[in-house]
């Protein structure tokens, strides 16, 4: 009978030749469309190119090498015109590799990779013949061990699994039954001498069974029994009941002389209580719960006397304050030169707006002392400009001795102009002394002098005719020197010719390869560098114009935008001004600079409030080097910034929170310990 570990041995054996067969099924068909696809490749480059593949190269060149041979040894007409065709065969297949570079690759790697296909589907099917017979060896041996115990040679494994449960099945319920017959007789035995001694305990007992059976004798002796017990439980009962009642009746007597005792003393000691006060000489005493009543009142009367003292005091201060609020608003009002006899509150509502009404025309008055000191600045820049303009007109007009800037143009055109045809002259004066070989004009122009032209004109047509003839000579002789040296390179004593065209040819080859991925590499370098760029462009335009506007802002126009220029491979962001060139943040003030720097970090939130939940912006007194006007401004865009997100600013200067105030009313100020 097979063991159930020699069974799981044949079912592992039999998984793992399972999944081999599949995997081998697999491999074969994949490598099989693998080398149906590269035959295909290679026969349709072979067709479109007219290319053959390295063995058909390789005998080619084994064919030419042996023509050759036989023309060394043999030396006629039939052996050098073998030799011929063979090595024209041959050189056709080396140039068509040579100007179908890419294709003869493509070639190459598909007959190499049809040549690895086929041996790697050779060895799947090696692989798949040994793991079918690795299955025909188990299911022998699995077959050999079912015809032993009378079983099906073909029996599956599942079946035989099935079949082994459902004997140790059979088995268990046979042992089963076994017992069970065993045990049935015992207990019928033992059933007719207890059926006996029931019937002899209730003949005891006074009482004749008229039925022998079990069930009706055992019946019958619980009836008597449980009868007996019930009269013994309820005469047990009753004594304990008794001395229960005893034992709680003496307690409580007790008990009740103990607490007639406690009630008198408490009595007396209330009555000498009583009598010590002036409670004793009420007529009739007071019981405890008038008392108590009493007790309730007193007690409510401490804490509204402290009340009444709490509230006095308040009215007191109150009322001093009051009058230090009247004298202080009759003293500024008195100071300003109004009325003091009016309202006091309608007179400091009076105040209030007068205060305010200065708060106005002082910021008026600081922002149009700034317009001031601008307008001065650029008139003076103006009237500087002018007088470096005048003075540098003077300069020309003087040099030129011209009596407008109009008249030192003209002159400056007229000195170019002069300029150009002295050039032109030296140029035409250097090839005239070059074609007469002489050192100066003077000796060139006596050479021209002594000539005579229509000699001249002979000798260079005659010149003209031989040139054309010796450079039609030229070409002939170098046509016959390449021929020559075709000749001369196609005869030698062994292939060592040929096998250095091959290498030149193949070096030839590589270059032309690494230059077409150089030019691929560097086409795609470029490629990046352009998406970047526009990646850098599109993606900027919106926070760059924000920040160029809030930046304007704070500045109050002084500055107009921002920009970037390009530097190296990276950019920079440079400020552009009303007047003058452009700044980088290096050249700024250290106020302009940490405006540029608030502008760029408005610019972000909003950039990072449109597509994420809006953070807190904390600022650390960021406004410390600006002046009232500018951070006028800059509280202005922060105000516009709180109502998408919470903004924070530290500060230890307490007019910066005068204008926060003047901008958004409804901050909120913590003044934190220091």
């Amino acid at each position: 009978m097979p063991t159930s570990e020699q069974i799981e041995d044949w079912r592992g054996r039999a998984e793992t030749i399972r999944q081999a067969l599949v995997t081998r099924r697999s491999e074969i068909e994949g490598l099989t469309n693998a080398a149906v696809e590269l035959a295909a490749k290679i026969d349709s480059i072979k067709t479109a190119t007219g290319l053959v593949d390295d063995a058909a190269a390789h005998a080619s060149r084994a064919s030419r090498d042996d023509a050759w041979r036989s023309h060394r040894q043999a030396m006629d007409q039939i052996t050098a015109e073998a030799f011929e065709s063979s090595l024209r065969h041959d050189d056709g297949i080396i140039d068509a590799q040579l100007s179908q570079t890419s294709q003869a690759a493509d070639l190459r790697q598909a007959v190499q990779a049809s040549a690895t296909t086929s041996a790697n589907l050779k060895r799947a099917d090696e692989l798949h013949s040994e793991a079918l017979d690795l299955k025909s060896v188990l299911q022998g041996e699995i077959g050999g061990a079912l015809t032993v115990i009378g079983l099906p040679p073909d029996m599956h494994l599942a079946e035989l699994d099935r079949w082994l449960l459902r004997r140790v099945s059979a088995l268990e319920l046979a042992a089963g039954l076994k017992g069970a017959s065993n045990e049935l007789q015992s207990v019928q035995d033992d059933a007719k001498a207890q059926i006996e001694r029931l019937a002899s305990a209730l003949k005891t007992a006074g009482i004749m069974a008229v039925d022998t059976a079990f069930d009706t004798l055992l019946l019958s002796l619980q009836t008597v029994v449980d009868q007996q017990k019930k009269r013994l439980t309820e005469f047990a009962n009753a004594g304990k009941s008794v001395d229960s009642l005893t034992a709680e009746f003496v307690a409580r007597k007790r008990d009740f002389a103990d607490a007639q005792s406690i009630d008198d003393e408490w009595q007396r000691d209330w009555d000498a209580a009583v009598g010590s006060c002036w409670l004793g000489e009420v007529s009739s005493r007071p019981v405890p719960a008038e008392i108590s009543q009493v007790l309730s009142l007193i007690a409510e009367i401490s804490p509204l006397e402290v009340e009444r003292e709490s509230l006095s005091h308040r009215i007191e201060a109150m009322r001093r304050d009051q009058e230090q609020f009247v004298h202080a608003v009759q003293s500024i009002a008195s100071t300003l030169g109004l009325a003091t006899d009016e309202d006091p509150l309608k007179l400091a509502a009076s105040l209030r707006r007068h205060l305010e009404l200065a708060r106005l025309n002082d910021e008026k008055r600081r922002g149009k002392r700034a317009d001031l000191e601008q307008a001065e600045t650029a008139h003076r820049q103006a009237m500087e400009a002018i007088a470096l303009h005048e003075a540098e007109a003077s300069t020309f007009t003087s040099f030129f001795g011209a009596d407008s800037l109009v008249e030192v143009s003209g002159k400056i055109e007229q000195a170019n102009r002069r300029s150009d045809l002295e050039r032109q002259l030296r140029q035409l004066d250097q090839r005239v002394t070059a074609a007469c070989r002489s050192e100066t004009m003077e000796d060139a122009e006596a050479i021209l002098t002594e000539l005579d032209q229509s000699q001249l004109e002979a000798e260079a047509a005659t010149l003209a005719a031989r040139i054309e003839g010796q450079d039609r000579e030229a070409h002939d002789l170098h046509a016959r020197r390449t021929q020559a040296d075709r000749a001369l390179a196609a005869i030698g004593g062994d292939d060592a010719v040929a096998r250095l065209d091959e290498e030149r040819r193949t070096v030839l080859v590589e270059l032309e390869e690494k230059a077409i991925r150089f030019a691929r590499l560097k086409l795609g370098i470029t490629a990046a560098h352009q998406a970047l760029q526009i990646y850098r462009d599109t993606h900027r335009t919106s926070m760059l114009q924000r920040a160029s506007e809030a930046f304007r802002t704070i500045t109050r126009g002084s500055y107009l935008r921002l920009a970037t220029q390009p530097s190296d491979d990276k950019e920079l962001l440079v400020g552009v001004p009303v007047a003058g060139r452009s700044k980088l943040a290096t050249d700024m003030s250290t106020g302009t600079r940490a405006q540029l720097y608030l502008a760029l970090r408005i610019a972000g939130y909003h950039e990072f409030a449109k597509t994420r939940p809006s953070l807190p912006f904390i600022a650390d007194d960021i406004l410390e080097t600006f002046d009232d006007f500018r951070s006028e401004e800059a509280c202005r865009l922060l105000a516009e910034m709180a109502k998408t997100g919470q903004v924070i600013v530290a500060t230890h200067h307490r007019h910066l929170i005068d204008i926060a105030r003047g901008m958004c009313p409804a901050i909120t100020v913590h003044d934190l310990p220091m």
